[in-house]
């Protein structure tokens, strides 16, 4: 998944098809081509759903690399190469104790709550369009793309369950769909119930293969 450099229309249909593979078969239709304010709408189902991103894009060219390298029995070597051509990579491609390859997306120690914070600043600026300039629904939901664990699994639950509760608006978001990539969490406000589906390299490409035709 290309979380950082495809379209639009690339990301919306991607959350599609992500959340009907893995959540509900019944959002396969949710509306997406010509559909903006929320991104994916179903009339039916009184449904509405905004798409955005929490990732800065040094996270996301170390992503790509995540996708691209690991889980392929690639030597240490081979996933250095496909990170030395990513120009804007600023991370750092290491060798573990037990042989196998790790990687940091950025340079420097890792900072749980960054994440965490960047997920915070996404719901807050939606909230506000919701309140002025979304099409409001029986339900209203929130997707985002986010950066891979390790983040602070605590601290986003608090975020989720808390952040109706920080700022006043008429409308707020009822539910909460977090990709990370290789997991899918979700947050129901009204029934106060996470969730947390694995996303698997078998449905990342096929959702890949559906998206980009």
């Amino acid at each position: 998944m290309n979380i950082i450099f495809g379209n639009e229309e690339y990301y919306k249909t991607y959350a599609k098809l992500t959340l009907a593979y893995i959540y509900d078969k019944k959002l396969l239709n949710l509306k997406v081509e010509g559909i903006e304010s929320p991104d994916m709408q179903n009339e039916d189902l009184s449904l509405g759903i905004e798409v955005t991103r929490a990732i800065t894009q040094e996270i996301g060219v170390g992503i790509s690399i995540n996708v691209n390298g690991f889980g392929k029995n690639l030597s240490y070597n081979d996933i250095k190469k496909i990170a030395e051509k990513k120009k804007k990579f600023k991370g750092e491609i290491f060798k573990l104790n037990n042989g196998t390859t790790g990687l940091s997306f950025l340079p420097g120690m890792y900072d749980t709550s960054y994440p965490i914070k960047l997920i915070e600043d996404s719901i807050l600026t939606k909230l506000k369009k919701l309140n002025k300039e979304y099409k409001i629904f029986k339900t209203n939901g929130l997707y985002i793309y986010a950066q891979l664990r390790p983040f602070d699994e605590y601290n986003l639950k608090n975020l989720l369950e808390n952040i109706n509760n920080t700022v006043e608006y008429k409308y707020y978001f009822s539910i909460y769909f977090i990709n990370c990539t290789d997991k899918l969490i979700i947050y129901d406000c009204s029934q106060k119930k996470f969730e947390e589906f694995n996303i698997s390299n078998e449905i990342r490409k096929k959702i890949d293969k559906e998206v980009l035709g």
